[in-house]
This record gives structure tokens, C-alpha cells and sequence, in this order.
């Protein structure tokens, strides 16, 4: 395997030279890099990324928690294309962790990104509280995003939707326009809910199922 000293002498530079041409600090000609460049790809030389992080202090990763009862449906699928299209757009990579079935293990998957030192992690809890999401941002130097939770603390730190105030502007506007409006009801349940489905639906199944 080539070595950064390999390159250096193919290139005709120093190894800081590599060095700074591979990291992008400091100034080196464009003639000096495309020789550098050159010499890389000739060699089949590949950096020491952990070396590179610890001098860099970056990872190039960003995190992303989500419980594994979420991953099946189209929501999950486009959240994490287009945060995985965004993430290698900026040059970095996307490292999922599974949140799982408890908080004890969303904090265990929140605790292994932070520990992997990413650049940020983005946290679709569920069953996290929002004031547990507020400590672990105020703890934390890296930052760190929290989607579909309102926070207390940190504002800026989450990105939520208020579901039932859009509701309330949309029926508001359909009364305006002169709109009829129906009530929606759930339509019968015909077979057994999911196992991990929510209590309140199993009764409603049960309460159907014995009328």
C-alpha cells in the first residue's frame, strides 16, 4: 500500500506538502496540486482517514437516528433519500443508527453517533421526550437537529409541524370559500391490527370485531 512519503516523492514535494494538498489548508499552487493529485492516482495511494479526522477534527459524516419501526412506508424511504442525497451532494457520508424499541436504546444510538465524533446528527425520536431532546442538545458540542419534535429550549435545533393548527387553517378556509364539509370517519377495521400497533386501535378493532 502507498504512503503519503510514496506520494511525496513521486509529486517532487514534501509530505507536509501532501499533506496540506490532501486536507485543503493552506495555500499550494494549482500546478503543485495537480501534480499531487497525479501522484495519488498513479500510486493508488489512500489517506489515513482516522489520521485525517483527529488533525482535521471532522469526520465528514453526518448521523442519523431513527427507530426501525418507522423504516417501512414511503415517508421513511424519502426522508432518507433526500437526506442522503443532500449528505454526499456536500461531500460526506450518512451513517443511520436504530433508535429501535425504547428511549434507553434511542439514547444508546444517539450516544454511538456522538462517540463516532459525526458533524451532526439529525434525531427522529420516538420515544425520547422533548425535555430528554433539550438536554442531550444542551450536552453536546456537535450540532445536532431533531425532527418532528417541538423544543423548549432550542429552538432552533428542530423542525416540527403543527398538524393540528394546518388542519384548523385548512377547514377555516373551506368554510370561507362556502365549502360543505363532512365528517371523515376511520372506515371498519376487517382484519387484526398490527402487533405494534397503538392501543387505541386494538380496542377499536376488538369493540368492531365483537358488534
Amino acid at each position: 500500500m502507498a504512503t503519503m512519503l510514496e506520494v511525496a516523492k513521486r509529486a517532487g514535494v514534501s509530505k507536509a506538502t501532501v499533506s496540506r494538498v490532501l486536507s485543503g489548508n493552506g495555500y499550494v499552487s494549482q500546478e503543485t496540486k495537480d501534480r499531487v493529485f497525479k501522484a495519488v492516482a498513479e500510486s493508488g495511494y489512500r489517506p489515513n482517514l482516522l489520521a485525517r479526522n483527529l488533525a482535521t477534527k471532522t469526520t465528514q459524516t453526518l448521523g442519523l437516528v431513527v427507530t426501525n419501526t418507522l423504516y417501512h412506508g414511503v415517508y421513511f424511504s424519502e426522508l432518507l433519500y433526500h437526506v442522503a442525497r443532500m449528505t454526499e451532494d456536500k461531500g460526506r457520508q450518512l451513517i443511520l443508527a436504530d433508535g429501535k424499541h425504547s428511549a434507553q436504546e434511542e439514547r444508546e444510538a444517539i450516544q454511538y453517533l456522538l462517540d463516532l465524533r459525526c458533524d451532526a446528527i439529525i434525531i427522529y425520536p420516538r420515544f425520547l421526550t422533548v425535555d430528554e431532546m433539550d438536554e442531550i442538545v444542551e450536552n453536546h458540542s456537535q450540532p445536532i437537529m431533531v425532527l418532528n419534535r417541538r423544543l423548549r429550549r432550542h429552538a432552533s435545533h428542530c423542525v416540527w409541524s403543527d398538524q393540528k393548527a394546518s388542519a384548523m387553517r385548512v377547514v377555516e378556509r373551506l368554510i370561507a370559500l362556502g365549502t360543505a364539509i363532512s365528517p371523515l370517519l376511520p372506515a371498519p377495521l376487517t382484519r387484526p391490527p398490527a402487533s405494534n400497533a397503538s392501543p387505541a386501535t386494538k380496542t377499536r378493532w376488538l369493540a368492531t370485531a365483537s358488534s
